[in-house]
């Protein structure tokens, strides 16, 4: 990772110049522990009935492979055994693997003028990510997969914030965000590599807000906002050969072909979603004695829809696995104080969010990416506090705990045969990854050991209750309370321009799961990173 910056400035100017480099090319993030071997094993059987097994051909198996005829078979190992993992082993027939690359580069500029100061972002963004795996998640191919997206987009902001002393300030501004996405995603059951889908998406927005802030007295004040949004997301599968589908021979789909069938020309096809909103907030604010203050606020979010770019409409008869935007109206009340000279600083919050439309991915049509749809409507409420305490010039404290309660209170489906999504009912379940409880504390040193050196020195304690990886709420791929604990030391120079240090990531080596999934197929986790043992050297200029 390699980032710089460069600065002009003038009497009533400053531009700065900003740019990052970033790259990552291991497993990191992208390898998956099976949690249920007997399930994949049953799968792989199942699917390969018609291959010679004492057992009865599959219905499914028989399907598959006449679409593809008897020289395509793969043989089951005789002495098929899932491998013993480790707590941080993963398993994979295909190399679980990411690839990311992602470099930009911004121009700000800041302009001071009688009445206001007018700020100018302009900023580009490239990315390309590549991530490849196997869903069976056995030392056999069952369902594996590569996925390729560059990313691009360019994004303008013209903002104008007063400067005069009056009870009232006010703020306004502009903005345009053009992305352009590459998606393809290539399919390999069994072995066999099938031709990849082929999409682009496209996204224009455009948003205009205001927020004017009023001082109704001394201590008292209102804060309101307004931002307008126009956006259009549009998604283009140009003519390709794509593969389709179908391992529900008992649920058969009307104009839907039986098993897998390969190569299928299909014609160019378009899809858009758009959406035209106000999102309004607002928020009184009492300031304390001592500094702080005590507020509440209300405000409206929205999160955008789209279109699923890697589910061809060929593949769901005509259908574009489209999903609407989700909605969000967020109540909080808060408290910001200092204590005891200044020495410590607590901040205090109870909010409750109000989602509609909450987007989700479930499993659905067999063989491709997972499907995008929206939860009817959800709700999470809870309260925070975070302490922190300078307890003398060279050291601090600082500790934090949440409550958080997040539910799905409307989440089914009778059921969407064209992207083969089962019926489901889930409401009442908890959302994926919230767990009731989190807290941490952290010690912080920078203590001067010369008149040029700093011994400067980081440990945080975390701590996060159990969580659920899937909407099921399945205990296969749910992850109990876990603790982990971080380090950092070493020496700066006391201008801090200069700095060495020795860090160390998961002390003691935890195995905890950062995201898991649960099918029909196979139940497997991805576990958070092992200890990592790295040395830093800071330059700042």
């Amino acid at each position: 990772y390699v980032d710089g910056k460069i600065r002009f400035q003038g009497e009533d100017f400053k531009v700065t110049l900003a740019g990052d480099y970033s790259q990552n090319d291991d497993a990191n993030g992208n390898g998956w522990q099976n949690e249920n071997p007997a399930k994949s094993f049953f799968t792989y059987r199942f699917l390969m009935g018609a291959s010679g097994f004492t057992a009865p051909g599959s219905a499914t198996g028989q399907l598959l492979f006449g679409a593809l005829g008897d020289t395509a078979l793969a043989a089951l190992p005789a002495a098929y055994v899932n491998p013993q993992q480790g707590k941080f082993d993963t398993v994979g027939s295909i190399e679980h693997h990411a690839l990311q690359k992602d470099y930009g580069a911004s121009a700000t500029a800041d302009i001071d003028l009688p009445l206001f100061t007018l700020t100018s972002i302009t900023a580009f963004r490239w990315n390309q990510s590549q991530f490849r795996g196997d869903v069976g998640v056995g030392n056999v191919p069952i369902a594996g997969f590569e996925t390729n997206f560059r990313r691009r987009f360019i994004y303008q902001e013209v903002r104008m914030v007063s400067t005069g002393d009056g009870p009232f300030t006010w703020l306004a501004g502009a903005t345009y965000f053009h992305e352009k996405i590459q998606n393809s995603l290539a399919s390999v059951v069994l072995g066999l590599t099938f031709p990849p889908t082929i999409a682009t998406t496209k996204t224009d927005a455009y948003s205009g807000y205001a927020q004017g802030e009023y001082e109704l007295t001394d201590k008292l004040k209102a804060i309101a906002s307004v931002r307008y949004i126009t956006e259009t997301k549009s998604a283009l599968y140009p003519a390709q050969v794509v593969t389709i589908f179908n391992f529900a021979p008992g649920t058969p789909v009307p104009g839907r072909p039986q098993g897998l069938v390969p190569g299928q020309a299909v014609p160019k096809a378009t899809g858009s979603t758009g959406v035209d909103k106000f999102l309004p907030s607002f928020t009184l604010s009492y300031g304390l004695d001592g500094g702080g203050n005590a507020y509440a606020r209300w405000a409206r979010g929205l999160k955008t829809g789209g279109a699923n770019p890697l589910v061809h409409p060929a593949q769901t008869l005509g259908t574009i696995n489209a999903f609407k935007p989700e909605k969000v109206d967020t109540y909080e009340i808060g408290l910001k104080t200092n204590l005891f000279d200044r020495k410590v600083q607590l901040n205090t919050a109870i909010f409750y969010n109000d989602y509609r439309n909450l987007q989700i991915t479930r499993t659905g049509y067999t063989g491709l990416a997972f499907v995008l749809i929206n939860a009817g409507k959800a709700e999470t409420y809870g309260a925070e506090a975070a302490l922190n305490w300078q307890v003398s010039p060279v050291f601090s404290l600082a500790a934090n705990i949440g409550y958080l309660h997040a539910r799905y209170i409307d989440f089914k489906s009778p059921g969407i045969p064209q992207l083969q999504v089962a019926p489901f009912d889930l409401s009442g379940n908890t959302m994926v990854q919230s767990p009731e409880w989190q807290g941490g504390l952290t010690a912080n040193l920078d203590m001067p050991i010369t008149d040029q050196y700093n011994l400067s020195g980081t440990l945080l304690y975390s701590y996060i209750s159990k969580y659920f990886t899937s909407d099921e709420n399945s205990a296969s791929v749910s992850q109990d309370g876990f603790s982990l604990v971080n380090l950092r030391l070493g020496v700066r120079t006391e201008d801090n321009k200069y700095g060495v240090y020795l860090s160390v990531k998961n002390v003691f080596d935890k195995r905890y799961a950062l995201f898991g999934s649960f099918s029909g197929t196979s139940e497997y986790t991805i576990p958070g990173a092992p200890r990592i043992i790295g040395a830093q050297v800071e330059v700042k200029f």
